[in-house]
């Protein structure tokens, strides 16, 4: 589960970079002042691209949490079957296609449903975990 977890971190600082990027075009363009940044309040507001892109910036530290809080589990339990593997990059995958409709075109229902195929896949990640508990316990 490292390199998918990886990956994610990756995607992270990918859409970091990339918000650092428009919010200074939209400051170098004087399409809001820099000013608006301090308190991500004021008179005038950034760009609707950069709100997007800083919105994504923020759902990436929402659900992945379960994520990577499943890979660590994974990591201490030494339980990572194939499945999960597989379960763990369909996660990843989906999430850049989420992030890459987020923070370009942004339609709504194509978002949605990348973030649904992301959200299934930690959910049957956790069903995995839970399952290997289960079954080491002695009643």
């Amino acid at each position: 589960m490292f390199y998918p977890m990886f990956a994610m971190v990756l995607l992270t600082l990918l859409v970091a970079i990339v918000l650092m990027i428009k919010r200074f075009r939209a400051v170098k363009n004087k399409q809001v002042s820099i000013g608006y940044f301090r308190l991500n309040r004021g008179e005038q507001s950034p760009p609707p691209d950069v709100i997007a892109t800083a919105n994504h910036f923020s759902n990436l530290f929402e659900v992945p949490l379960l994520f990577y809080v499943a890979c660590l589990l994974a990591f201490v339990w030494n339980f990572q079957p194939a499945t999960m593997v597989l379960l763990g990059w369909i996660f990843v995958a989906s999430r850049a296609v989420h992030a890459f409709i987020h923070i370009t075109y942004n339609n709504v229902v194509h978002r949605m449903l990348s973030f649904a195929v992301s959200f299934l896949s930690v959910i049957l990640i956790w069903c995995l975990l839970a399952a290997h508990v289960i079954a080491r316990q002695s009643f």
